[in-house]
């Protein structure tokens, strides 16, 4: 079977699949795309004791802030000298930050006969009082990371 082909044409068959290998290796890293990681840290003052947990929530879709789908979350203990939590890994992009002091690990924010919170919490951005809007909290995470500070009440 071998005698059937002549040495030209296995040169030439030689070089066609060694130009398919080239021009598939160099194409590859052309056509993906790339990811860069980025670091978030939220530094979380204001807490009152060292009771419970300290929840942050982290957020990128605006229709799911504040109390929806989270993107990733994280709870540590709770601690009057303040808390930090990091998230790593992420994407560029626009984000948004919910925070909760679950005194009691209900898992929950607990609330009175009234209908105001009873445990603190706190959000990025400015606004503390009511329900806030994605808008409002949103903070851009850019490649290099960031840090954001966050005071609940």
């Amino acid at each position: 079977m071998i005698d059937q082909y002549k040495p030209k044409q296995w040169g030439a068959m030689f070089f066609q699949k060694t130009l398919v290998c080239i021009l598939l290796l160099t194409a590859v890293p052309l056509l993906s795309e790339v990811v860069v990681a980025a670091e978030l840290s939220i530094v979380i003052s204001g807490i009152e004791n060292s009771k419970g947990v300290v929840r942050a929530a982290l957020f990128n879709k605006p229709d799911q802030f504040p109390e929806g789908e989270v993107l990733i979350a994280d709870i540590q203990n709770a601690n009057n000298q303040g808390v930090k939590i990091s998230f790593r890994a992420l994407p560029a992009g626009d984000y948004a930050v919910a925070v909760l002091h679950d005194e009691n690990r209900s898992g929950n924010m607990d609330y009175n006969w009234f209908g105001f919170p009873q445990e603190a919490y706190g959000f990025s951005g400015r606004k503390v009082f009511g329900k806030p809007s994605f808008k409002d909290s949103r903070f851009h995470l850019p490649e290099e990371g960031k840090s954001i500070f966050i005071r609940v009440k």
